[in-house]
């Protein structure tokens, strides 16, 4: 089995993670997932050959963003912007001295 290494901000981007979103971000390929680390959301995953969800809180989470699968290692290229549609009840960020 291939492993497929990556992060989810690109090196040269001048966004990073911000510390309250680094623990609760999963990169999630069919039934595999695995946490995100770091200010740029460094991960490895076994396979490619599912689309890659980035999901919140938990294996399984709401997605925030998918990509097709990839052909090869790779950087997602996220810039922390989401689209959250339907009913949203709730919606509970902070970040303070950048926000």
């Amino acid at each position: 089995m291939t492993t497929l290494e990556g992060t989810l901000v690109a090196e040269d981007a001048p966004w990073r993670i911000p510390p309250y979103a680094r623990e609760m971000l999963w990169v999630q390929q069919g039934d595999q997932a695995v946490q995100a680390h770091g200010e740029r959301g460094t991960f490895a995953l076994a396979s490619y050959s599912d689309p890659i969800a980035l999901v919140w809180g938990a294996p399984g989470g709401p997605p925030l963003a998918i990509w097709p699968p990839p052909d090869a290692p790779f950087m997602l290229g996220w810039d922390g912007t989401v689209q959250i549609g339907g009913f949203v009840e709730r919606l509970h960020m902070q970040e303070s001295h950048r926000l």
